[in-house]
This record gives structure tokens, C-alpha cells and sequence, in this order.
């Protein structure tokens, strides 16, 4: 097994057949996990089993996973937001998508995993933080966001504000799939640390000008914090002071990026920006971020609005067109 830092927490490498069976040692094959790709995406949500359930709690050093059962207005609420995804989404899902599971407890917000099948071709299963769907769409990134940085409290934070029109369900939604997106449609070169890497090329439209590898920026948007950057306690974080916010988004606010979060590799960059484009272009949400000291906004900004986060706007549109669904 291996682990990858991908998705919305982890890339994680898990199998199993049933609630019943022992974790395989050659848990990448499709043949292993029961799937119906006839079905309807929605009634792809399942009870995560046991040996999945164990390896995840294994991989977080946690004991406390269980799963969770979504009432039927949550449930309603993921098949609603299913919906709003592009139709190059929901076509790319109903062919490759083998199950959706919710975990309570969970470790950060998601988790894409893929599996392959004797030709070599890829699918995939997503594990959501049951209380995604509970949370609105601010509270949720203004929760996650405020995981980067020390000396945070009810005077002292980072607010996200993209509405209350949403559950925080959007969001990892779009990040998760657009992580499956990218894989499939190659929006970036790929994803080197896989054993199946094969780059179709150097750059693509959506990473040219931005980054020289997987994760190495074009220097010029190169800057001291980017090492320290760290969400839900990774490597022991947070290490980033809140007095540290305003300068830190500063060099965002001139950035081509849209979160804190894109600043990991290429593979997070195009899952946030894709989500964040959906969310202010398609949908009309505000995206607004502001750093809050004794109570009062000492900075804020707009990442849909900035100079060098714009030009991007065509590479991402193309999720949307036609022609790609075909």
C-alpha cells in the first residue's frame, strides 16, 4: 500500500469485496469491490466495509471512524449537488465511479482513491467527512482555512465567505471529482509519484506559465511560507502565526492561485480553481477572504477577481464545453 498526498486530506490505497472481507494484498484491481456502472450515481452511496473502514483509521492513526447513514434530506441534498456538476463530471462518474461512502469522525474533508482493472484502466471510489454535508459552504472553508494558522480564536481568524446558499458538501464535491477529472482528461500533466504515471506532456494550457513540475512553481511565484503551509495537523502543523496572515495573503492576492491550498502541487491547484470557478462563475457565490485581528478586518481580497488568477479562467471554462463531454 501507499499513500499520496492528492485529494482533499489523502490519497489512500485501499480494498475490499464486503464488510466481511480481509484487506487484500492487491487491493489496486477493480475485480476486488462490487460496482454496477448502470447504476445512478446517488444510489452509489454505500457502507464503507470494515477492512476499508480499518485501513483508513490504520493510515490517520485513528480508532474512532464509524459509518454513517445520511438521512434522506442529506441524501437529497448530495443528489441535488451531484446534479450541479458539469456534464463532463457526472459522464466521466457514471463511467468510473464504483462507490461514495461517509465517515464519521473523518480525518480533513475527503479522499479520492483509484483502482485499476486488468487493462490497466483506472476507477475510482470517493470517502466525504459526513459533516460536509451539514456545514454550510463558509463555515466549512472557513473552518479548513483557519487549520493553517497558530494563535487562532474567537478575536483572532481567517473567514471565508462564499454565502449560505450551499452546503460545504459543494465544495469537496467538486474537489474530489475534479481530482477524477484531472486524471481522466488531463488538465495537468499528471501525477508523478504514481506507479502509472505517464505524462502526456510537460504542461498542458492549465499549468503553462504557472509550474515547472509536480510541484515546483515557475520561480517567480516562489515565496518563504510555501514550505510551511500545512492543513488538519499535517507534518505536526500548523506553523504559520495569524500576524503572519496579511503578508501571506498579500503574495496570494498576486498570485495565480486561488487558496492556500493550490499552493501543494498542480493536481490541488486545478481541483481548488475548478471548484472556486463553479462556485463564483457558475453559480454566483461571493469568494471573499479576510484576515480578522481583535475583531476587526485588517485585510481581505477576492482570488476570483486577481490579476494573474483571470487569464486561467479559459483552461478551466473547458470543463464545461461541449465537446468535451463527447
Amino acid at each position: 500500500m501507499k499513500r499520496i498526498f492528492i485529494a482533499g486530506m489523502f490519497f489512500l490505497v485501499v480494498g475490499c469485496t464486503s464488510a466481511s472481507t480481509k484487506f487484500n494484498s492487491d487491493p489496486q484491481k477493480l475485480s476486488f469491490y462490487s460496482y454496477d456502472f448502470n447504476s445512478e450515481l446517488a444510489d452509489r452511496i454505500k457502507i464503507c466495509p470494515d477492512s476499508m473502514l480499518n485501513s483508513l483509521m490504520q493510515f490517520d492513526r485513528k480508532t474512532n471512524y464509524f459509518n454513517y447513514t445520511l438521512s434522506p434530506e442529506e441524501k437529497q441534498t448530495v443528489t441535488d449537488y451531484i446534479e450541479l456538476l458539469p456534464e463532463l463530471y457526472k459522464k466521466i462518474l457514471k463511467e468510473k465511479l464504483i462507490g461514495i461512502y461517509f465517515v464519521e469522525n473523518f480525518t480533513g474533508n475527503g479522499l479520492t482513491n483509484n483502482i485499476y482493472n486488468d487493462k490497466g484502466e483506472q476507477f475510482y471510489y470517493i470517502v466525504f467527512n459526513k459533516t460536509t454535508v451539514g456545514t454550510n459552504l463558509s463555515q466549512l472553508l472557513t473552518e479548513k482555512e483557519n487549520t493553517c494558522f497558530m494563535d487562532i480564536d474567537g478575536k483572532n481568524r481567517i473567514e471565508i465567505d462564499c454565502g449560505t446558499a450551499y452546503s460545504g458538501f459543494l465544495y469537496i464535491l467538486f474537489h474530489e471529482v475534479s481530482h477524477i477529472a484531472d486524471f481522466e482528461k488531463h488538465f495537468t500533466p499528471g501525477l508523478p509519484e504514481d506507479e502509472s504515471y505517464k505524462p502526456v506532456s510537460n504542461e498542458t494550457e492549465f499549468t503553462k506559465g504557472v509550474w515547472k513540475g509536480y510541484t515546483v512553481f515557475k520561480i517567480i511565484y516562489n515565496h518563504a511560507y510555501r514550505s510551511k503551509i500545512s492543513f488538519y495537523g499535517m507534518n505536526n502543523g500548523p506553523f504559520i502565526h495569524l500576524y503572519e496572515a496579511e503578508e501571506l495573503y498579500k503574495i496570494q492576492k498576486n498570485s495565480p492561485f486561488t487558496s492556500l491550498y493550490s499552493n501543494f502541487n498542480w493536481a490541488e491547484d486545478f481541483a481548488d480553481f475548478a471548484s472556486f470557478y463553479h462556485i463564483t462563475q457558475k453559480l454566483k457565490q461571493p469568494y471573499v477572504i479576510s484576515v480578522i485581528k481583535d475583531s476587526k478586518t485588517i485585510f481581505k481580497y477576492e482570488p476570483m477577481k486577481c490579476e494573474n488568477v483571470l487569464p486561467r479562467f479559459n483552461a478551466v471554462e473547458k470543463i464545461y464545453n461541449e465537446e468535451s463531454v463527447k
